[in-house]
């Protein structure tokens, strides 16, 4: 099996890239820094979060107008009659007086008269059975009115929750409706590419390509050029352009994109590599988004990661390493006759995930923890790649004030939403 070497990695540098972040460039298998060093402080938002009140008073007001508590509080509605049911210890005599009534004068006027009803009110016998079964009679009462206001009140809420008549119909046949319903896709991609050569390099060997599709499929595409190989910079872009031709081919014979037109087109760009005479080699990271679905094929080292809606992050590429040997040592590429099958997969997507895929020199120092943490504060890709490749272009090491960035740094990045259409495919 033929290897490939990059660049040396300077042993000065490593050292304090590990120092600084805990883990070790000669590592293949941990490629993520440590969640809370300086360049992650740096890519995460300066101004605190300050929705969290605000969110919560909204969640309250909604709360409010939930069904379920309305149907709650109709249930709410007997409990008065039930806390009015006499003490059955009562007995039925030996009952002083309700009222004690005072003394009232003698002269013929209304204070009389009141003075007599009550007096009449207060010789009443509250203990007498006839007394208990009136009461009893009274709450029956209550609690057949509360279950009628109950059963009102669920029925208002139920007619809430119904479906309207539809007054306006649409005057499309059913066949427009299907072929209606055909045009608009359950989910779409925004997506956001960029390249950047660094500080360190002479040139940038890395290329990428977005592609768009009628049927809202996305294609990202990431190669890069191995470094101190000669030719590594028409390596890459000669096998993008391949890459890219080939499913752009494929799709206009068969209309569709399966997960087998990616090992077609990365076949196609070994035999061009093959028959140009390429004198280098490049890795490569296809991915196929398609509906809720991404389906990838990769070559060589790089990282293809997916961010979920929850803030969790899960690498998906698993790079052409050997263990125990240096992580700038690959054994699968385009070019030089080389023959090592690609690494596929596929995996099925949520609403809100984030698709990221990006050559070693961006990887190896992205914080991906933190970018998760802080992915509701990009509400838009347009531009983003750019604006984190800066951000690690610009970082620098604390002690010696070098750049931290050893390549050049490529990002393709894609969010997947429900409904609509991307603007950038229209």
């Amino acid at each position: 099996m033929n290897q490939v070497t990059k660049l040396p990695i300077n042993p000065s540098f490593a050292a304090r890239y590990t120092a600084r972040t805990g883990f070790s460039l000669d590592d293949p298998d941990r490629k993520v820094p440590v969640h809370g060093h300086p360049l992650a402080q740096m890519l995460a938002p300066r101004t605190p979060g300050h929705e969290k009140r605000s969110n919560q008073l909204l969640q309250d007001r909604n709360r409010d107008n939930l069904p379920s508590r309305a149907r709650a509080l109709a249930w709410l509605t007997p409990l008065g009659g039930i806390l009015g049911w006499p003490e059955r210890a009562q007995a039925h005599c030996h009952h002083p007086p309700l009222l004690q009534m005072p003394q009232l004068s003698s002269a013929p006027n209304w204070h009389d008269w009141l003075a007599g009803g009550l007096a009449h009110i207060a010789e009443i016998d509250l203990g007498h059975p006839i007394f208990g079964l009136a009461i009893g009679g009274a709450l029956l009462m209550t609690q057949i009115i509360g279950i009628r206001q109950r059963g009102a009140l669920l029925g208002t809420v139920l007619a809430k929750d119904a479906p309207q008549l539809d007054l306006f119909p649409e005057t499309l046949t059913p066949d427009d409706e299907d072929a209606a319903d055909s045009r608009i896709p359950l989910f779409t991609w925004e997506s956001d590419t960029a390249t950047r050569q660094g500080q360190v390099r002479k040139e940038n060997q890395d290329a990428v390509l977005k592609l768009h599709f009628d049927d809202g499929s996305v294609v990202l595409i990431v190669c890069d050029g191995a470094g101190g190989i000669e030719g590594g910079r028409e390596a890459s872009q000669s096998a993008v352009d391949v890459i890219g031709s080939e499913l752009q081919r494929l799709w206009a014979e068969n209309a569709a994109l399966t997960p087998e037109a990616l090992l077609q087109a990365i076949t196609a760009a070994r035999v061009n590599a093959r028959n140009e005479n390429l004198s280098g080699v490049t890795t490569a990271l296809v991915l196929l988004l398609q509906a809720d679905q991404m389906h990838y094929a990769t070559l060589g080292d790089g990282a293809v990661a997916v961010v979920w809606p929850d803030g969790m992050v899960g690498q998906v590429q698993v790079p052409h390493h050997t263990a125990g040997e240096p992580s700038n040592i690959i054994n699968a590429y385009i070019g030089h006759d080389c023959d090592v099958p690609p690494r596929t997969g596929s995996i099925r997507l949520e609403a809100g995930a984030i698709v990221m895929g990006m050559t070693d020199g961006a990887s190896d120092l992205f914080p991906f923890e933190d970018f998760a943490l802080n992915r509701d504060k990009y509400p838009r890709l347009a531009g983003l790649a750019d604006r984190l490749l800066l951000t690690l272009e610009e970082a620098r090491d604390l002690e010696s004030g070098a750049f931290l960035h050893t390549d050049n740094l490529t990002l393709a990045m894609a969010r997947l939403t429900e409904g609509g259409r991307d603007d950038e495919a229209n």
